[in-house]
């Protein structure tokens, strides 16, 4: 037998291998990241809510690693922005709703472009709320499919009138029409797309960036009425309602990649950008605070991360302090994907996925607002410690409420998280009164439109009220 033929015969072996599955590991991975909106770390069933009942979001749990001490800014945009670039929210500009202070600065490099500078094709749905005009749209920032829309969500200042039940959305620069609940619409399309990055066999990121369950309170007649004898409040119920939906449409996403072949590998990732926003009426987790607090209640959420043929260590859950700017160096690791020269205040968690390393001291610090950044409106976040502002230290391992100060118990552990902020805030010191700029008058954006999202001085948050008829 002549080695010609044996080298033909490998070669031969291999391609088979390729196309009869084995090969996958080859392939780089898929990576899909739901993002939903105000839903607390309490809004679930398997976090023990005794009303609310999420069995999708369950089910990827119990097959997730899953990060019980994961962190975010307590609002919206400030989390977006830190999950798109790997930066405290004050290191990347975009530091809170409003204030003229939601665009993130132009020379970081974002998760999209990361993704499409190694083959990859990108796609966004839903809520992006990072930037309404050029150069700081989902399209500008690397994303090839941008299904979305602007401000912080349907009825807010840029969308007073659209409506959550037949959802009007930009697809890139065109306006189109829908009939349809607006989280239906963001999966429809991901799946859409997603079909033809199968089809083109392209591998995919896919953020499905949604804007529910965020105000106001208005889920689908079925799933109110699911609710609406459970509990006593009717935005309690729909709120509820809104995240039933969302499960149901997690479980239509599962089917899809079952259907596909494509769950073994896909990375995919459940993430939520802050507390709640309404569920504390039913169940908190025994944390103190919500939505915009710095207290636990407001930062500490839920983070699921799967990858059936990534050999992570789970499913099982890992205790060690994580946050949001942690994701992008980590699917930078995880997806292989050739890295550029950008510092990132977060870590990979690789150690963490692959062997449950632990971050013995890392420390690190969650702050948000307007601009100029205030000194010690923040919590430090160290091991089972949280130093709240310049005086209030606690002990979640022993004092998950955050009840018991015992700042003056412990002064060298004070003095530890302090110097650790002193020295976080000296970095922020040099550029923390400078904003990003809108561009008025390009050839890409021309007109602009302004509205009172970007005034700095006296903002004005008109929230729903306009299209609710209120003051």
């Amino acid at each position: 037998m002549s080695v010609k033929f044996l080298v033909e015969v490998s070669f031969l072996l291999f391609l088979i291998s390729i196309s009869s599955g084995y090969g996958q590991q080859f392939k780089k991975p898929n990576v899909i990241i739901v993002l939903s909106d105000d839903q607390g770390y309490g809004d679930f069933s398997m976090h023990g809510n005794p009303i609310l009942q999420t069995p999708t979001l369950d089910k990827l749990a119990h097959e997730s690693i899953e990060l019980t001490d994961f962190h975010v800014a307590p609002l919206c945009t400030p989390s977006r922005g830190q999950l798109m670039t790997g930066l405290d929210a004050y290191h990347n500009k975009a530091a809170t709703v409003g204030s003229a202070s939601g665009i993130v600065r132009r020379d970081v490099i974002m998760m999209p472009e990361f993704f499409k500078k190694n083959g990859y094709t990108t796609g966004i749905f839903g809520k992006w709320h990072l930037g309404e005009s050029y150069p700081d749209r989902p399209m500008d920032k690397g994303f090839d499919k941008s299904i979305w829309v602007k401000g912080w969500g349907l009825l807010s200042e840029m969308e007073y009138d659209n409506d959550y039940y037949e959802t009007r959305y930009l697809d890139s620069l065109t306006t189109k029409y829908s009939t349809k609940y607006c989280s239906n619409i963001w999966f429809d399309k991901a799946m859409e797309w997603m079909d033809e990055s199968v089809k083109n066999d392209k591998p995919f990121f896919t953020y499905i960036a949604l804007n529910a369950p965020h105000g106001p309170f208005d889920s689908p007649k079925q799933d109110f009425d699911f609710y609406k004898d459970k509990v006593s409040n009717e935005k309690t119920a729909s709120f509820f309602g809104m995240i039933k939906n969302i499960d149901r449409n997690m479980q239509r996403l599962e089917d899809w990649m079952e259907a596909n072949g494509l769950k073994e590998n896909t990375i995919l990732l459940y993430i939520t950008d802050n507390g709640t926003a309404q569920g504390e009426e039913v169940f908190n987790a025994d944390m103190r605070g919500k939505k915009t607090s710095l207290y636990e209640g407001g930062h500490r959420v839920t983070c699921f991360i799967r990858w059936p043929n990534g050999n992570l260590i789970g499913p099982l859950k890992i205790d060690t302090p994580t946050q949001i700017q942690d994701i992008l160096p980590t699917l930078i690791e995880l997806a292989n994907l050739k890295q550029e020269q950008q510092i990132f205040d977060g870590v990979s968690l690789s150690p963490l996925l692959y062997s449950k390393s632990k971050f013995e001291d890392r420390m690190f610090v969650v702050q948000y607002g307007e601009i100029p950044a205030k000194k010690y409106e923040s919590c430090v976040v160290y091991g089972h410690w949280r130093l709240v502002g310049e005086e209030e230290l606690y002990n979640i391992k022993t004092d998950p409420s955050q009840t018991n100060n015992v700042a003056n118990s412990n002064p060298k552990i004070v003095s530890e998280m302090k110097n650790h902020y002193e020295n976080w805030w000296s970095e922020l010191e040099l550029d923390r009164k400078e904003l990003v700029p809108l561009i008025v008058g390009s050839d890409q954006k021309n007109p602009v439109i302004l509205n009172s999202s970007n005034w700095l001085d006296s903002p004005v948050n008109t929230q729903w009220k306009v299209a609710m008829g209120g003051d």
